[in-house]
């Protein structure tokens, strides 16, 4: 018997908008993708003031793009690891984005509130080992997509939103803003003592963190100028070869967590699912 004021709800879509306010002008905080777990707090006539699961950002979600998640057992469901990959049930289709949530995913199928979907892309149920490899592999499935404000999708991503999904394949979670993330970790006082998985922030005239990235060594760093790519970082900060200038000033580095070179699973982790039930690396 459904409860006559559901807590938890999901969505059905691939992304939807996590808003400041209840209004579609609003801006927007974050996104709530396929099948993640939300918490209702406030009702409201458009627009539920909804908590996400699985980044702990509160915000207005249009009520008409959720539905109640019948299975509030399992808020840990294996997360999709393909950039786009579509899932069927009987009568529909829908694009999962990467991080997208699957219940009881078994390498071909899951089921979301009592209706099976197919899906033949990978997964993984439980966190990656930390291994600079595999946060290479994740980093390189993410390129390219391109800058949304507020997005955590690869339909449009921002700096946070590039945090919260990478480092969510790891087990870790990311603060709700990127001021509050600042706080988080292990400081490196100097880029040249910064490894692979590191977060470099970046501040605008005032010393308010504006963007951030993840080091990737020998220089490197992932983040997001126009679309997710791959640019020189130093202790002033981001080179920006087109202009031949800096386009981000360096604030802080901080280390949230050690990748390590090598992990004794030889990075071959079994939670990680393809088509056919077939256990393979992503």
């Amino acid at each position: 018997m459904k409860s006559e004021n559901p807590t938890y709800y999901t969505t059905l879509l691939t992304a939807i908008a996590l808003r400041k306010s209840p209004s579609h002008d609003a801006a927007m905080l974050g996104q709530i993708l396929f099948g993640e777990p939300i918490e209702k707090l406030r009702n409201g006539l458009h627009f539920f003031r909804v908590k996400c699961l699985v980044t702990g950002q509160i915000g207005w979600v249009d009520r008409w793009q959720i539905v109640v998640l019948e299975d509030v057992e399992n808020f840990d469901a294996p997360m999709s690891m393909d950039f786009i990959q579509p899932a069927f049930n009987k009568s529909e289709s829908m694009l999962l984005s990467f991080g997208s949530r699957m219940n009881n995913f078994d390498g071909l199928q899951f089921h979301l509130n009592k209706e099976r979907w197919q899906y033949s892309g990978s997964a993984i149920d439980k966190p990656l080992p930390p291994t600079i490899s595999l946060l290479n592999k994740v980093c390189n499935k993410l390129l390219n997509i391109p800058y949304l404000k507020g997005g955590r999708s690869v339909l449009g991503i921002d700096s946070l939103g590039l945090l919260q999904l990478v480092y969510s394949c790891f087990g870790v979670q990311i603060g709700v803003d990127l001021k509050e993330q600042m706080k988080e970790g292990k400081t490196i006082d100097f880029i040249s003592e910064a490894v692979c998985g590191d977060i470099v922030f970046f501040e605008d005239e005032n010393g308010t963190p504006n963007h951030a990235g993840i080091f990737l060594g020998k220089g490197n760093i992932f983040h997001v100028l126009g679309k997710t790519k791959v640019d020189y970082v130093d202790h002033q900060g981001i080179f920006f070869d087109r202009k031949q200038n800096y386009s981000h000033v360096t604030k802080v580095i901080r280390r949230v967590t050690l990748f390590e070179k090598n992990h004794p699973t030889n990075d071959k982790n079994e939670s990680i699912y393809k088509a056919s039930n077939q256990l393979s690396m992503f």
